[in-house]
């Protein structure tokens, strides 16, 4: 089966994250492969990481990476 990998960034986006969950999840879900979520917070200073946390503990196809330190545009 192939597995569909889907990488987002993220930062301070905690009211936003999860509006995305659902609509990610609402278009990818019916695809017939396997999928792959790779949430990658850009070192937030509000609630992102926790909230990506919590979608990965609660998702086995998600996993969270935390950045050490701002290294996206923002920086």
């Amino acid at each position: 089966m192939t597995t569909l990998s889907v990488i987002i960034s993220a930062y301070n986006e905690a009211s936003n994250l999860p509006t995305l969950r659902k609509r990610l999840l609402e278009a990818l879900e019916p695809l017939d492969c396997a999928l792959e979520i790779v949430l990658v917070d850009d070192h937030s200073s509000d609630q992102t990481p926790q909230l990506i946390d919590q979608w990965a503990a609660e998702d086995g196809r998600v996993t969270s990476i935390r950045l050490s330190r701002n290294c996206g545009s923002h920086a």
